[in-house]
């Protein structure tokens, strides 16, 4: 299954915590990376009272479930010392899953594709970066398009 997932941080060495949490993906036998977006730096979203993030877009093939993988990020999180003390709030490592497959999924642990995906430019563009035919499963449209809708909105 391909599956695609942000990274982002922005404590203690942004940068590194990114690679860090790639090498840690790259050491599960059951996922491999395919492909990698530039890492950029990003300022944050809702509480803009902290530091700006790192944040990078991969391609994986993996063979876990949507509720596996969800749950490799959530434990690789802990693991690296995540600290879920406020909304949108300043995050040693953040591993969110965009997209996997076509797969349209809305439960309380996990909402199939990332809701707030189509309204962040920056996760558009790291995403467009790898994969810009990719086809959006709810709204079809390829992630080049809803770039562009985005870009268009801006002006």
């Amino acid at each position: 299954m391909i599956a695609y997932l942000c990274l982002g941080s922005n404590l203690n060495n942004p940068e590194t915590q990114v690679q860090q949490a790639l090498q840690k993906l790259r050491e599960d036998p059951n996922i491999c990376i395919l492909k990698s977006s530039p890492l950029i730096q990003t300022k944050p979203v809702g509480n803009l009272n902290q530091p700006d993030f790192y944040n990078q877009v991969i391609e994986v093939e993996t063979s876990y479930s949507s509720n596996e993988l969800l749950q490799k990020a959530l434990n690789l999180e802990n693991q690296m010392g995540r600290v879920r003390s406020e909304h949108w709030g300043p995050r040693i490592i953040d591993i969110d899953i965009l997209l996997y497959e076509d797969e349209v999924k809305h439960t309380q642990d996990l909402i199939l594709p990332h809701p707030e995906m189509t309204k962040r430019k920056f996760v558009l563009e790291l995403l467009c970066s790898i994969a810009p035919d990719l086809i959006h499963p709810v709204l079809h449209k390829s992630i080049a398009n809803l770039l562009k809708d985005i870009e268009k909105k801006e002006d």
